[in-house]
């Protein structure tokens, strides 16, 4: 088992506990299932069911779903990967380019800015970053971490990508989000934190 293989390569006992914790939690909430793995069996149909049933609150909540047609709206969700990350994860760095859009399902995140020392935001389901870094091509202006145990949708970069070289409709949906964005981004950005 991995936690053999680890204590064999001498791990510290408190990475031990936080890899331990992580499986607990992945099993207590999901009994050990890896979503993606499962999706990608499925037929895609059933898949974009499955992913519309699971995203429902962000697809009601954030305005890059809401404004977006039928088919825009599952070209989106068949391009969703759903992670599961523990606390204290950094998901993206002050300073470094979005690798993709992450929409947060459940859990709770922290902003921090240029300082690192007092959360200047919380973000939580329905919230969404690394959208306009990417659209700028701009670093992030903040540090964005894991306050407890939290589930994402993530859109990689490449996917990102490949909608705005081929889809008039997404670019114009992306239009209108970034005049739309949510009060946290705005507050943020007044603080000099893109996110």
């Amino acid at each position: 088992s991995l936690l053999t293989y680890l204590r064999q390569n001498h791990t510290p006992d408190m990475l031990m506990d936080k890899v331990n914790n992580y499986f607990d939690y992945i099993w207590r909430s999901k009994k050990g299932v890896n979503e993606n793995e499962l999706f990608n069996d499925l037929p895609v149909q059933l898949k974009l069911e499955l992913m519309h049933h699971l995203s429902s609150d962000l697809l009601e909540k954030v305005h890059l779903f809401k404004s977006s047609s039928k088919a825009l709206r599952e070209d989106l969700l068949s391009k969703l990967e759903l992670l599961s990350y523990p606390p204290e994860v950094i998901l993206s760095h002050r300073n470094a380019f979005s690798s993709g859009i992450y929409f947060v399902s459940k859990g709770m995140l922290q902003v921090y800015g240029e300082s690192n020392q007092e959360p200047k935001a919380e973000l939580s389901g329905g919230d969404y970053f690394g959208l306009v870094p990417m659209m700028l091509n701009e670093p992030s202006g903040g540090t964005i971490k894991t306050s407890d145990y939290c589930e994402v949708f993530y859109l990689p970069n490449v996917s990102f990508s490949e909608l705005k070289d081929h889809s008039e409709e997404f670019n114009r949906v992306l239009k209108e989000s970034a005049k739309n964005k949510p009060e946290k981004q705005i507050e943020l950005f007044m603080d000099g934190i893109i996110i």
